[in-house]
């Protein structure tokens, strides 16, 4: 439903929604993935914002899909499960307001305090 509302949206500019709006399907699971080619958090609910699903967590930094993104700080190229298939083993856990924790088999986890989201981190290629 976030998708196609959002397609709507970005198709008719600031038009209103329909008004009648027909069941097409129904949700077998739902499923974000904070981390670009990491692996997936199942959620039981969520809430749908313009630029899509975030966790419903009260107290803790709320994950986005795809929020985050690994890249090599000396040339900025991202980096991804096609070329890196053990990223899809990263999971990503929210540990309080402002930090998230990465955790993979066989590493130390690391906790990052994530930065203000008003401004970008870095710029990718």
């Amino acid at each position: 439903m976030c998708s196609s509302y959002w397609w709507w949206r970005q198709r008719k500019g600031d038009q209103k929604p329909p008004s009648r709006w027909r069941r097409v399907g129904e949700l077998a699971e739902l499923t974000v993935f904070p981390l670009k080619s990491g692996r997936g958090v199942q959620l039981e609910e969520a809430d749908c914002t313009e630029i899509g699903l975030r966790t419903r967590e009260e107290g803790v930094f709320q994950l986005r899909d795809r929020f985050f993104l690994a890249y090599d700080e000396r040339n900025g190229e991202f980096k991804t499960a096609r070329t890196f298939p053990k990223m899809v083993l990263i999971t990503v856990t929210a540990k309080s307001a402002s930090s998230v924790m990465f955790e993979a088999p066989g590493m130390s986890p690391i906790l990052v305090d994530v930065p203000d989201q008003s401004r970008p981190v870095a710029t990718c290629t």
